[in-house]
């Protein structure tokens, strides 16, 4: 299986790229610019005639990063990346773009099931990406709120900034986030890459889900964090914003697919990790 993978060096990218290495597929990264030069076989760059319409399976795992592009800016960065990649993908590939629950932020369950974006004003735009990338046969992997485990893992560096500031959360606390471990998505989008049918978008997340109340005290009971500040929406607003308080808003009551089987959970890698740095102490 001849696999190409853009943004294989970011979080998510690098742990799907090190799975479908372990499984035997023969892996291409593509980058969109080299700052510096990638060490290693296998790396393609913009069009390469050599490769063209080649792979059984192309993954977007990349997105331009929020604080260096403008939301006009990613739209156009990422829909110019997938039209690349599409170059590179034979007739009938299996193509999966990576994408995030925030496209749902205002969406009824009706809308949910069906799979509508309505998204929150921050990723709006996005929506347009989304609808051109269905258009042209992508299957899109919706990924929740937060991902966790792994290298550089996103919940630790999380915690690493709440150590001196505290945990803040805007009561009441209305919303309803999910959670899913990095290796429990690679190993779905290697799932998809053998199956024949297809469908065109999958929520993966886990089970359990959590107020944003909730999850920050799941933190301090296992010692992650010191102490939750509770303060009103009002003024979590003017701390961190309208984008950050449409997040802490978000009530999504996802419905993994079925296909989905975790094998982590939340608290559980809180626990373990808890009484790991614990010991080391």
């Amino acid at each position: 299986m001849k696999v190409l993978i853009a943004g294989s060096s970011g979080y998510v990218g690098r742990h799907v790229t090190r799975f479908f290495i372990s499984m035997g597929a023969a892996v291409y990264r593509f980058q969109h610019n080299f700052h510096t030069k990638p060490h290693g076989d296998n790396w393609l760059q913009g069009k390469d005639e050599q490769h063209a319409h080649s792979f059984d399976v192309v993954i977007n795992c990349a997105r331009p990063h929020w604080s260096k592009y403008t939301a006009e800016q990613i739209v156009i960065v990422e829909q110019k990346l997938l039209s690349t990649l599409d170059q590179f993908a034979k007739p009938n590939a299996i193509k999966l773009h990576t994408s995030g629950i925030w496209l749902f932020g205002n969406a009824t369950p009706a809308q949910l099931q069906r799979g509508d974006l309505a998204p929150i004003a921050m990723v709006a735009l996005d929506k347009m990406t989304i609808e051109k990338a269905l258009a042209n046969h992508w299957q899109v992997v919706y990924l929740p709120s937060l991902v966790y485990g792994g290298e550089h893992c996103q919940l630790e560096r999380i915690i690493a900034e709440k150590k001196t500031s505290g945990f803040h959360v805007a009561l009441p606390s209305t919303g309803l986030n999910s959670y899913v471990h990095v290796e429990d998505i690679a190993e779905f989008y290697f799932q998809l890459a053998m199956q024949s049918e297809s469908q065109p978008f999958y929520f993966i997340a886990e089970p359990q889900m959590y107020s944003p109340f909730e999850f920050a005290e799941l933190l301090q009971q296992f010692g992650r964090i010191k102490r939750i500040n509770k303060i009103s929406w009002l003024d979590f607003e003017v701390a961190f914003g309208k984008d950050a308080l449409a997040i802490e808003k978000l009530h999504l009551a996802i419905v993994p697919d079925a296909k989905f089987k975790p094998r982590h959970c939340l608290m559980h890698h809180l626990s373990t990790h808890s009484l790991t740095a614990e010991h080391s102490q």
